[in-house]
């Protein structure tokens, strides 16, 4: 059985490019906003989500508060351009963040970095 991705970002070329990259391995939902997000999260149960940080509705810091609400252990990771410090991935990592991956993409990266998550 395949597992289920659900992908938040607000940009829609983000959205296709992450599909294309998991196609085939993955049941894969997208969302183009936090607040879209959280409702599919309520609807579908999901093995991983892979957060956008900057959205316009809201960030994917306050989606990422909000399932950890509802749900503490599904799989949480962020995609963004924005950098993240060593010291501020481990104080994520101990919030119970899986990982935070850099934009652009490096297709082999990412799913090697979603599989290492999801084993």
């Amino acid at each position: 059985m395949k597992k289920t991705i659900l992908h938040v970002d607000d940009d829609a070329d983000t959205i296709m490019l992450v599909k294309d990259i998991l196609n085939g391995g993955f049941d894969i939902d997208s969302a183009h906003s936090g607040k879209e997000g959280l409702v599919k999260i309520g609807k579908k149960k999901y093995d991983f989500i892979l957060l956008d940080v900057l959205m316009p509705d809201m960030s994917g810091w306050d989606v990422y508060q909000q399932i950890r609400k509802k749900n503490k252990t599904v799989k949480v990771a962020f995609l963004s351009a924005i950098e993240c410090s060593k010291e501020r991935l481990a104080k994520l990592k101990r919030e119970g963040v899986s990982d935070y991956i850099n934009k652009p993409i490096e297709p082999a990266e990412l799913r090697k970095r979603i599989a290492a998550i999801l084993k």
